[in-house]
């Protein structure tokens, strides 16, 4: 209410927000309540947890995205090189190699590029058929949608602890700059 000066203008308008503000500070302070918090220590390692817990739910989200994009590309590929291998064994049984390979250079050059992408892919493994690669995207797509909740539940906790301190250091009457130092550190870890 200092800050605002519309607030300071009107005796209704101060009066409201400081009827709002009542009801923030009561609505924290029975959520330190009902959550057990018996310190502001505790109260900022809770939150130093959540945001912890929140980070390894986006790195863990973030790392099977990745794999899922990975099997995705292995899928188009996969797709290109079956496709053109038919071409490819005409071209290898052929008895004009040359005019074959200039008559079907845009197919050959599918087949051959899919065939080194997915070579590189495997890592000298076996190929994996396309079966198999669409039951990984499957299994991937559902561990991806149940890590992606888990991530935004997670994250949900991590705003709502960050609110509530926040108010129980406006109710303390903690400093603006102790705010914000408090804020730049944690955001460097």
């Amino acid at each position: 209410m200092q800050h605002c000066i519309k607030a300071q203008q009107s005796q209704a308008y101060a009066q409201k927000v400081k009827l709002s503000n009542l009801k923030m500070m009561a609505q924290t302070v029975a959520y330190v309540q009902e959550h057990g918090f018996q310190s502001k220590a505790d109260l900022d390692a809770a939150l130093s947890d959540a945001s912890a817990q929140s980070t390894d739910a986006r790195n863990t989200l973030k790392s099977t995205e990745n794999t899922l994009k990975n099997v995705n590309e292995q899928i188009h590929y996969t797709g290109q090189y079956l496709a053109n291998k038919s071409i490819y064994s005409d071209y290898r049984k052929s008895r004009n190699k040359e005019k074959f390979y200039d008559d079907h250079r845009a197919e050959l050059t599918l087949y051959e590029s899919a065939l080194r992408i997915l070579k590189e892919k495997s890592q000298g493994n076996k190929l994996p058929t396309l079966k198999m690669l669409r039951e990984e995207k499957n299994r991937l797509t559902e561990l991806q949608t149940m890590q992606r909740e888990d991530f935004n539940a997670r994250r949900e906790h991590e705003r709502e602890l960050r609110t509530v301190c926040s108010n129980v250091d406006i109710i303390l009457g903690t400093s603006q700059a102790q705010n914000r130092q408090r804020e730049h550190t944690q955001e460097k870890s």
